[in-house]
């Protein structure tokens, strides 16, 4: 198994997402993924499953210590007080003593182009109260571009350690995965298998051939080499298996510009156009 570092400490290089798993399919989803080898686990309060991935880890015998589990602050909860509120009931609802990251889900939130920096500034500086408490280990965003990640950073003088954003084959991200790598931000990869799409686009078929994974395999390959850490998502156990088996080989620098070369496609809503609230 391969590793990121996040804060010099070391977190697998793939994690397992919770994205629309709801009841028996989450909860076995995770026992599965973590049966399987999985010991990073992501969720987050708009998922409405933090209590059955918590219920799941606990249940799965696993030493605490062992697992990273990531949750997150949704956009109507932002704020000095509601994200207080949000960050408690996570811990509750999951009930693991700590959560090992907590990001600010979206960084504008709709109605809020006007004060969002206000927004992120106190909700970022409530997270960092609890990672000083202990109950919150690691500080990250997602969906953050750089503008934000700047302003954030001004802001608060705290820089972000995480930031989780859209990209898969045609959605590559160089412009901000270069300056998280130059600032030392891990960058995780949501939606890495296109809304299990893959297999509509024909360089990850044929790669997949050439190399003998199949196109959701290269896909994640792909992004890994990037030095990004996937976040796929199965409550299928074959495909949870299939996800995890990504590491026995390695696209050449010539097949990496195949994927990168694929046509822009963004199946996720776009940062700066933000519906839900």
């Amino acid at each position: 198994m391969e590793y990121f570092e996040i804060k010099g400490r070391q977190v697998q290089a793939i994690a397992f997402g919770t994205y629309l798993s709801s009841g028996n399919d989450c909860y076995n989803s995770v026992r599965d993924a973590i049966d399987v080898g999985y010991t990073n686990i992501d969720t987050a309060a708009f998922y409405k499953n933090e209590d059955l991935v918590g219920k799941a880890v606990r249940d799965s015998g696993t030493d605490r210590e062992k697992l990273f589990v990531t949750t997150k602050i949704w956009n109507s909860e932002q704020g000095t007080t509601l994200s207080q509120k949000s960050i408690e009931n996570s811990l509750k609802l999951l009930d693991i003593d700590y959560i090992d990251l907590v990001l600010i889900h979206w960084p504008i939130p709709v109605g809020h182009n006007h004060d969002y920096q206000i927004l992120n500034k106190e909700t970022f500086e409530v997270m960092a109260k609890y990672r000083e408490k202990g109950l919150v280990k690691h500080l990250g965003v997602s969906n953050f571009m750089v503008d934000h990640l700047d302003q954030i950073e001004r802001n608060t003088g705290i820089r972000a350690e995480v930031n989780q954003i859209e990209m898969h084959p045609g959605l590559m991200q160089d412009e901000i995965c270069s300056y998280c790598k130059e600032r030392g931000i891990l960058v995780q990869a949501w939606r890495p298998l296109m809304r299990g799409n893959c297999a509509s686009f024909a360089p990850l078929c044929e790669l997949g051939e050439k190399y003998g994974k199949t196109p959701s395999q290269v896909a994640l390959r792909s992004i890994y080499q990037k030095g990004v850490m996937p976040i796929p998502k199965s409550v299928h156990r074959s495909r949870i298996e299939e996800n995890f088996d990504v590491f026995d080989f390695r696209l050449s620098d010539d097949d990496m510009k195949i994927i990168e070369g694929m046509d822009e496609y963004r199946c996720g809503s776009h940062p700066l156009r933000l519906t839900r609230t």
